[in-house]
């Protein structure tokens, strides 16, 4: 999601696009203002406007006084309408009638004070057309991210996979709250206290439940969603909190949500090791207390910090989660890969198609599965270095490993064509990934995504340089890269960086990158 401060910053831009835009259309469109114009409205008539335009605009710092009157005005009024909460919250009314009623209220603002300076009828013309202007960037831009948003939202894309720990007793009112109250999230199942075989899951999606009349997927005559009579009976159970810190290493999970309760007989121990997993792994966790959650208050008004949970409740995130920091390095992806990609994109076709005369038969870009933040798999593409039957050739060869761990690396190895041998030396057959940032699966700067296979056989710590988007660089690509032999050395320069990130420490590590790329020093 976007942060707020970043929705004020592209407002800002939208308003300073249409200051710049009513400038030079203004006097463009001076002809069409004229008498006989196609622009020659009867309301220009009637504030007596002229009906041959020759005043000329001053310069544009002088009337910067008219944008640094609406922007403020427009900002606070789109905060008090609620614009700048959550996209998925906002309904498309909402958002129309705040970006129409932001810029007028500014209009008005600054009428109060320049009108009385005996501006000339042009610079009243371009303060309308900059409030027109206005109205129609801010409400363009808005409804297309709305529309991203909801789309993404329908198609389940990237929904976060919320996992419930707790007594059976308490979590139905916890996932029916969820299910109807919050948008993006999908829960994966839950863990209960009992130690039992993981029933059978009953929890299907949404289309799923419709083809089949199921009540959870269904709605009454009115539109209001029918509640299934057992809340809990629509989501898997997946076994016991004991089964926590493995189903962690195992399975896609973005969060943990852990439902506590004061009732007699209920052991509280358990709660220690979800926060101690979720601690050592990176993973968020929202404690809920459920005898307060659900007790009718008199007095006291219970809120919730977070607006996207629906519960008041105990937040312990990771440290870069959500934050504006984080936000900007996605924005820095973003721009630096789509701009690699498009000055590249001869010397990736070049190389393509040097690959297809070496390999005819074999595609030019290698696609493998591979396991990202929080345990989701995704598609990693990199130029084709091996030959076609690499994976088979690899049993034959594991007792040449030379990595201590989970990973497999050997010198020399009989797998790699000649071709590719020059393409990882200068380490280009990882270009491909480029597109991987600008999908969103991958970052410029982060650990190594994991393979299906190694994960299988990484211990409980490792897993936490999974907590963070993996990259196509790190610190052991500039650190060592070569000479590193033990997967624990590695796993360890992954959480020095998860500890420390910084925007500069990405920089850093670009810049040596470079350097390693330039050098040709990989294998």
């Amino acid at each position: 999601m976007i942060p707020r401060l970043y929705w004020k910053l592209f407002d800002l831009l939208a308003l300073a696009l249409a200051f710049w835009l009513a400038y030079i259309l203004l006097p463009l469109c001076h002809p069409l203002l004229q008498e006989g114009g196609l622009l020659r409205f009867g309301w220009l008539d009637l504030i007596s406007a002229p009906r041959l335009f020759d005043e000329e605009l001053p310069p544009i710092a002088e009337l910067s006084v008219v944008y640094l009157a609406v922007a403020p005005v427009s900002l606070l009024v789109l905060g008090a309408m609620g614009v700048y909460r959550s996209n998925l919250r906002q309904r498309r009314r909402r958002l129309v009638l705040a970006c129409v009623v932001a810029p007028l209220l500014g209009l008005c603002m600054l009428a109060l004070v320049l009108f009385g300076m005996h501006w000339g009828y042009g610079h009243r013309l371009f303060i309308f057309s900059f409030i027109l202007l206005s109205v129609l960037l801010l409400l363009t831009y808005r409804l297309v991210m709305h529309t991203f948003y909801a789309r993404r939202l329908r198609k389940g894309y990237k929904n976060q996979q919320t996992l419930l720990v707790g007594s059976e007793d308490c979590l139905g009112g916890v996932i029916e709250l969820l299910q109807e109250a919050r948008q993006g999230f999908q829960i994966y199942g839950y863990l209960g206290l009992r130690r039992e075989e993981p029933a059978a899951c009953l929890s299907r999606s949404r289309s799923e439940r419709a083809s089949t009349g199921d009540s959870a997927g269904r709605s009454n005559p009115n539109g209001a969603p029918l509640r299934h009579p057992d809340p809990l009976a629509t989501v898997c159970r997946l076994g016991g909190v004991d089964d926590l810190g493995d189903f962690l290493i195992s399975q896609h999970i973005d969060e943990v949500v852990a439902v506590v309760s004061a009732r007699a007989g209920q052991p509280q121990d358990w709660l220690s090791g979800v926060v101690s997993s979720c601690d050592q792994l990176g993973i968020t966790l929202r404690i809920v207390t459920h005898d307060i959650v659900f007790r009718e208050q008199k007095a006291l008004r219970l809120t919730r910090p977070n607006e996207d949970f629906p519960l008041a409740c105990l937040e312990l995130l990771p440290a870069y989660v959500h934050t504006d920091a984080l936000f900007a390095k996605r924005l820095f992806d973003i721009v630096v890969s789509t701009v690699l990609l498009v000055l590249l994109s001869p010397l990736l076709a070049l190389i393509a198609v040097l690959i297809k005369l070496c390999e005819p038969r074999e595609p030019a870009i290698y696609q493998w599965r591979v396991i990202g933040q929080n345990g989701q798999a995704f598609t990693s593409y990199k130029f084709r270095t091996m030959v076609a039957n690499a994976d088979a050739l690899k049993e034959q060869l594991m007792d040449r490993n030379e990595m201590k761990g989970p990973v497999f690396k050997i010198a020399d190895d009989p797998r790699v064509t000649p071709l590719g041998r020059i393409l990882r030396k200068f380490s280009l057959d990882e270009l491909p990934q480029l597109w991987s940032v600008v999908k969103g699966d991958m970052s410029l700067v982060g650990p190594r995504p994991a393979g299906p296979n190694e994960l299988k056989r990484y211990e409980f710590w490792h897993k936490r340089k999974l907590s963070i988007k993996p990259g196509m660089t790190c610190l052991w690509q500039v650190n060592g890269r070569n000479a590193v032999d033990d997967f624990d050395d590695w796993v360890k320069m992954d959480l020095e960086y998860i500890d420390h990130w910084s925007f500069w420490l990405d920089l850093r590590i670009l810049l040596r990158t470079a350097w390693v790329v330039v050098a040709g020093t990989g294998k």
